[in-house]
C-alpha cells in the first residue's frame, strides 16, 4: 500500500454548523473517500487518475484554501 499524504483520505466531514464557532469532525470511513466532498460519497480524485495522494497537489484543497 503506498502512503496516503492527506488529512481527508479515508474520512467524512461531519459538521454542527448551529454551533459558534462551527465544529467540523473528521471520521474514519474506512475507504477511499474524500472528506472535501460534503453532499455524496466521493472517491480520492487523485486516486481515481492513477496520480499519488498528496493534499499539496489536489484540486479540491486548492478550490478551498484562502
Amino acid at each position: 500500500m503506498s502512503e496516503r499524504n492527506c488529512p481527508f483520505y479515508g474520512r467524512s466531514m461531519q459538521t454542527a454548523l448551529a454551533v459558534k464557532p462551527a465544529l467540523f469532525v473528521l471520521f474514519d470511513s474506512r475507504g477511499n473517500q474524500c472528506a472535501l466532498v460534503t453532499d455524496a460519497h466521493s472517491p480520492c480524485l487523485l486516486e481515481i487518475e492513477g496520480r499519488p495522494v498528496e493534499w499539496r497537489e489536489c484540486p479540491r484543497v486548492e478550490a478551498i484554501r484562502p
